[in-house]
């Protein structure tokens, strides 16, 4: 064998090697992007299935005990508002 061709089955090899971790990686990322993917819509459905049976019916009551219900939760936040509006004022901001 001339020694250009062991060279060249050498560096062969050593692609073929290359070629071969490249494609595991490649594997691999793809299999875990993947998995955190479906992990990060589970936790986001369970996130909104909380908020939705549990969270939402307890805001919502909230403001049904608000003296005068909704409307007077509204007229509080009125006021609220333009308490807000004063302190800005008077300190500058």
């Amino acid at each position: 064998m001339h020694k250009n061709h062991k060279i060249e089955a050498q560096e062969a090899k050593k692609t073929k090697k290359e070629e071969t971790k490249q494609l595991s990686a490649g594997a691999f990322l793809a299999r875990s992007g993947a998995f955190s993917i479906t992990l990060t819509i589970h936790i986001w459905v369970a996130a909104m299935a909380w908020f939705a049976g549990y969270l939402g019916p307890r805001i919502g009551a909230e403001l049904r005990t608000a003296p005068g219900g909704h409307a007077g939760f509204i007229v509080q936040a009125e006021r609220y508002l333009d308490l807000m509006e004063t302190f800005f004022q008077r300190n500058g901001i």
